[in-house]
C-alpha cells in the first residue's frame, strides 16, 4: 500500500492529474457548446454519443498535447527533488500549464458564442478580420450579452488554478538517487 501512496505522489503522476483535468474542463466546454447551440446543431441520438466523444477527447489529445508540451517537458525533466519543488521551476510549470490551458478554453468559450451567430466554428482566418476598428468593441458587447458564458469561462479557468496549485508532496519513487535519475530519465524518453 506504501508503493502505492509512492507511486500516487510521484511527479509524473501528479502532471498527469492536471492534464486529466484539462480534459474533464474541455468535456465541458463542448457539453456547453452543445447546450448553446443545441437548436442549430440538432439533436444527437444516443446511438452516435459514444463515437461522438471518441472523436472529441481524439481532437483534444492534440490540442492538449501541442499545448502542454513544454509543460510535460518541465514535468519530466530528470531534475534533483529539490530543483524540482523550488519556488522557480515550480513557477515555471504553473506558467506552462496556467496559460495555455487559459487559450484553450478562451477559445473553446468564444466558439460557443462565434458559432451561434455565424453556424461554423472559429479559425485562423478569423483571426485576420479581427484587425477592424471594431472588434474589441464586438468582443466586449458578446461578453456583456452572454455573462453567464463568461462567469462559466472564469469558473473553468478557476477550476484548473485550483486544481493545479492543490499542494502536492512529491516523493521519489526509489530511495537510491542514481535509480530515481534512470526512473526520470525514461519517463522522459517516454513522454
Amino acid at each position: 500500500m506504501e508503493l502505492l501512496s509512492r507511486i500516487a505522489h510521484t511527479r509524473i503522476v501528479i502532471s498527469a492529474w492536471r492534464i486529466a483535468v484539462l480534459y474533464m474542463l474541455m468535456q465541458i466546454c463542448r457539453a456547453t457548446f452543445y447546450m448553446y447551440n443545441a437548436d442549430l446543431v440538432g439533436e444527437i441520438a444516443a446511438t452516435e454519443i459514444a463515437q461522438l466523444l471518441r472523436g472529441a477527447i481524439l481532437f483534444d489529445n492534440a490540442s492538449i498535447i501541442y499545448s502542454m508540451l513544454l509543460f510535460l517537458l518541465l514535468a519530466a525533466l530528470p531534475m534533483p527533488q529539490r530543483v524540482w519543488q523550488s519556488r522557480g521551476y515550480q513557477g515555471a510549470m504553473f506558467a506552462a500549464y496556467i496559460i495555455p490551458t487559459v487559450v484553450m478554453l478562451s477559445a473553446n468559450m468564444g466558439d460557443v458564442v462565434y458559432y451561434h451567430y455565424t453556424q461554423k466554428r472559429c479559425t485562423s482566418d478569423e483571426i485576420f478580420f479581427a484587425e477592424n476598428g471594431n472588434s474589441v468593441e464586438l468582443m466586449l458587447q458578446f461578453m456583456w450579452e452572454n455573462m453567464h458564458l463568461v462567469a462559466l469561462w472564469l469558473l473553468l479557468i478557476a477550476i484548473a488554478v485550483i486544481a493545479y496549485r492543490r499542494r502536492y508532496t512529491t516523493e521519489s519513487l526509489f530511495a537510491h538517487p542514481a535509480a530515481n535519475l534512470v526512473a526520470r530519465t525514461a519517463i522522459l524518453l517516454l513522454v
